[in-house]
């Protein structure tokens, strides 16, 4: 379980806080959606439940436990974590098995980075290929990500965090600039992970609709959290947001 507990959190060198006092709980297993207009405080929430923002004031626990209260207890929270970046942290000129075989540079051997290097079939080749292969993106894995298309580089984006058999899966806007078509295969894509807790920030109305459960944010404050609001509420946070 994760829980935030009055988390409050202003950026560095920063004045106005970007997260007000949210209390969040996430369950394991649990799927959720984070909604909000640009600047609401999506992915900060996110960052602070990946460990890599602490908060001003409150506390981010994960199984009761203070994630931040040490540093090395932030780093052995943080292998549990993969976290999705809407910009995305592919390297353009390399391969997507490359890419991939990247995620899991903290397990790497010398040999293991000099069998990388060479371009040299790696002990981790087994997992990448039965994974790309569950994922139906085998023949993508020759391929340079600057090749890629959206879609496709979001795919891989997905297999990286599933390599490293996190707990929880952050997503930052995770559509952005796919047509209609590729987007709902990468929300299922991502949906469709067994055992592995999603929580997924967007302002993508047809995302949102597709969650059990979703929380709102405006000016940083936690508005909604529960079952879906109606298209109507919805237009309307979004609203309120682009009048202030």
């Amino acid at each position: 379980m994760w829980e935030l507990s009055d988390v409050s959190l202003t950026h560095p060198n920063g004045v106005t806080p970007v997260l007000r006092s949210a209390n969040v709980t996430v369950a394991n297993g649990e799927q959720v959606v984070v909604l909000g207009a640009s600047g609401a405080g999506k992915s900060t929430l996110l960052r602070c439940l990946a460990g890599d923002l602490a908060p001003t004031a409150g506390v981010m626990a994960h199984h009761g436990v203070d994630v931040y209260q040490r540093d090395q207890t932030r780093k052995a929270y943080q292998r549990q974590v993969a976290l999705i970046r809407q910009t995305g942290d592919l390297v353009p000129r390399l391969t997507a098995r490359s890419n991939l075989l990247v995620a899991l540079a903290s397990q790497w051997h010398l040999t293991d980075l000099a069998r990388v290097l060479l371009r040299q079939p790696t002990r981790f080749e087994p997992d990448v290929a039965a994974l790309a292969s569950q994922h139906g993106v085998s023949h993508l894995l020759g391929v340079p990500v600057e090749r890629l298309s959206g879609g496709e580089r979001q795919r891989v984006a997905l297999l990286q965090a599933l390599l490293r058999k996190p707990q929880l899966i952050l997503a930052d806007e995770p559509t952005t600039g796919l047509d209609p078509t590729t987007a709902a295969a990468a929300l299922d894509a991502l949906m469709g992970v067994d055992g592995v807790t999603l929580v997924v920030a967007t302002h993508d109305l047809r995302v949102a609709g597709t969650f059990a459960r979703m929380i709102a944010l405006k000016n940083g404050v936690v508005v909604h959290d529960g079952a879906p609001l109606t298209q109507t509420d919805l237009r309307a946070l979004y609203a309120a947001n682009l009048l202030e």
